[in-house]
């Protein structure tokens, strides 16, 4: 590997990879607020994606690609109408969730 590529790297694995100290060094500015990260939910999702992404594999074989790009335009059609409902303030679990907030400030 080049020297470039190696500062590339090293810059790379400090600026993004998350790092224990950083929550540390960040905790004084949010007081009464858990910083840290939570190890057990972080290795569920990982064990989740690991299975998710080989069962995937091995299941594409058996379904026709018809269906999985029915499926995945499906996925992104959902994700853009639901975008496009929170835009335009169509959606009604936000106002579920206002009023809700309002009845806890109001009870506190």
């Amino acid at each position: 590997m080049s020297t470039p590529g190696v500062f590339i790297g090293a810059w790379v694995r400090i600026e993004y990879l998350p790092d224990p100290r950083r929550f540390k060094l960040f905790a004084p500015f949010y007081p009464g607020m858990a910083l840290a990260p939570d190890w057990a939910l972080g290795v569920l999702f990982g064990l989740g994606g690991f299975g998710g992404m080989y069962l995937g594999a091995r299941a594409q074989k058996h379904v026709p690609a018809r269906v999985i790009k029915a499926i995945l335009c499906g996925c992104v059609l959902f994700v853009a109408a639901k975008y496009g409902l929170d835009i335009f303030n169509l959606n009604c679990s936000r106002s579920f969730d206002k009023s809700l907030q309002e009845r806890i400030v109001v009870t506190t």
